[in-house]
């Protein structure tokens, strides 16, 4: 299973040292904050969607859980924000 954090915080150190070298200060940052990251949702099961697909624009779980308070049909929702069923139960466990 790919390591996303750490994919994420090598690009980003990459880019910063071509653009503009990799100060010690700038390492020990990025280091930080990869710790950050994991340590707030280590272990979460995350989805990154492809860029430019339509479900890119994540849809606001606030949003999702009210229109199912307001008897909305699950499958009107799942249209509506374009997201799985699965993911609308995962919102309303979380609220």
């Amino acid at each position: 299973m790919t390591d996303i954090v750490r994919e994420i915080i090598d690009r980003v150190r990459v880019r910063i040292a071509e653009a503009y070298g990799l100060p010690d200060e700038v390492e020990a940052l990025l280091g930080e904050v990869e710790e950050e990251i994991k340590s707030a949702r280590g272990g979460e099961r995350h989805y990154v969607p492809v860029a430019g697909s339509r479900l890119a624009p994540r849809a606001s779980p606030a949003a999702v859980v009210r229109d199912y308070l307001a008897d909305v049909a699950i499958e009107d929702i799942q249209s509506r924000h374009g997201i799985s069923r699965r993911t609308i139960y995962n919102y309303l466990k979380r609220r």
